[in-house]
């Protein structure tokens, strides 16, 4: 078992950028979080020994715990379907890999919610690009003259 202690002495290691944890019996995430500030990879595969909501600290601090974490293995890790959805959600703002596999949390009621998320958001951005597009075709039809002389 990987005890609080254990992972605290990774401080020691500062410019640690992969930790993989995977099938160990590690049950406490936050010294990670605390001391692992240049943390990229983050491996807790098949880590049976953490609780469901392990990675929630990581959620909260909305990435600030390991700003530099872009790729995290939770695969076959205990987590509720909102953990999921919220771990998909850093997909969009700082994870650029997640695997999730064999995650009971993902279900596929999961997949058609962000699906019909990522259907708003586009059309949030289609919405976006005309209202910029009218702006600027109305600036280039009716220039501003900033000389007043002129």
């Amino acid at each position: 078992q990987v005890g609080s202690r254990g992972l605290t002495a990774l401080s020691r290691i500062p410019n640690l950028h992969v930790l993989d944890l995977s099938y160990t019996e590690v049950t406490d995430l936050l010294p990670v979080f605390s001391s692992c500030s240049h943390l990229q990879t983050l491996s807790i595969s098949s880590c049976r020994g953490l609780q469901p909501n392990t990675l929630q600290p990581l959620l909260l601090a909305r990435g600030a715990a390991l700003p530099l974490l872009t790729s995290l293995d939770a695969s076959y890790c205990e987590m509720p379907e909102e953990v999921v959805l919220q771990l998909v959600a850093m997909c969009r703002q700082q994870l650029t890999h997640l695997a999730l596999n064999g995650c009971a949390g993902v279900t596929c009621q999961m997949w058609k919610h962000l699906e019909a998320l990522q259907q708003q958001q586009m059309a949030s951005r289609r919405v976006e690009r005309q209202q910029q597009r009218q702006q600027h075709d109305c600036a280039s039809q009716h220039p501003v003259n900033s000389n007043p002389y002129a």
